[in-house]
């Protein structure tokens, strides 16, 4: 996409917000080295982001999770009381302490490793459960799985998720809404103004009776 083209869909404020997040992170991959891809996934280069935001402060959470989180750009506007970024990479995490400081808590776990990592942290539930961008990576099994074994630990309120529609290269997975009906009511599934996904919210159905 062009830069005309990129104006075009991002609006001016919005074009020059993302490069200069552009330049910054930029700037932290040459200090942390976290993976190259994390440079140009910027905010306001993502209007999916912001859309996740809204979902999320929408339903005044008090504990939100986001699993994947990278750089923290959904999690460090989101309007909770506790805030936990997960990501598998230390080098991101660092770079996430650099950006946030102690605004956010940060755990370094993969999807498999979350449910002990979450067990020695001070909680009593999971309000929202934020699990964007990397799902594609995993078959629906393994998902749920994972959900499965989080609620074993905490239950969780609601999943917000994203199911990408473009993605045809093996070893990517489409999900689809109806999959997601197996962890919980679908509630709303909104386009991601990106042309590669739609956001999915649902409640969960794991351990309901906590949340009474």
């Amino acid at each position: 996409m062009n830069g005309l083209a990129k104006i075009k869909q991002l609006g001016l404020m919005s074009f020059f917000l993302a490069m200069f997040e552009r330049l910054r992170n930029t700037l932290l991959q040459r200090r942390f080295g976290f993976d190259l891809w994390h440079i140009s996934g910027t905010y306001h280069a993502r209007p999916y982001k912001a859309l996740a935001v809204g979902l999320v402060n929408d339903l005044k959470p008090k504990c939100v999770l986001d699993v994947g989180g990278g750089l923290g750009d959904i999690i460090s506007r989101v309007q909770a009381k506790q805030r936990i970024l997960a990501d598998a990479s230390a080098e991101v995490l660092a770079a996430s302490v650099a950006l946030h400081g102690d605004s956010v808590v940060y755990v370094k776990a993969n999807f498999a490793q979350l449910p002990e990592a979450l067990a020695a942290l001070p909680l009593d539930r999971i309000d929202v459960l934020i699990m964007i961008n990397w799902p594609h990576n995993l078959d629906f099994a393994e998902i749920h799985q994972g959900l499965a074994a989080i609620k074993e630990k905490l239950p969780i309120r609601y999943l917000l998720t994203d199911l990408m529609y473009w993605q045809t290269e093996q070893g990517f997975h489409r999900h689809s809404a109806s999959q997601y009906q197996q962890v919980g009511e679908v509630l709303k599934l909104i386009d991601g103004q990106d042309g590669a996904r739609n956001l999915l919210l649902s409640n969960s159905h794991f351990d309901r009776d906590h949340l009474k």
